[in-house]
């Protein structure tokens, strides 16, 4: 993946106080919306070099017809 600036954000925010330790999973919430989807690929592509479990949850609320559609495309993604 090539470097962008919300990569340099998560990998100084990986970096900080408070992070995550090595070894440990981090859980991202996945709407399927572009924000979300973006921070999943960027924790994905710096896991190995922090040494992190990615996993993604999405919860289909039901609340929206279209929230079926955001599902399946999560499952798609993941």
């Amino acid at each position: 993946m090539r470097r962008t600036r919300l990569m340099s954000h998560v990998r100084r925010a990986l970096s900080g106080a408070g992070a995550p330790s090595r070894g440990e999973s981090l859980v991202v919430a996945l709407s399927g919306g572009p924000d979300s989807v973006a921070l999943l690929d960027s924790l994905v592509a710096l896991q190995a070099r922090f040494g992190l479990r990615i996993v993604a949850a999405h919860l289909d609320h039901g609340l929206r017809a279209e929230s079926a559609e955001d599902a399946a495309f999560c499952a798609r993604l993941c």
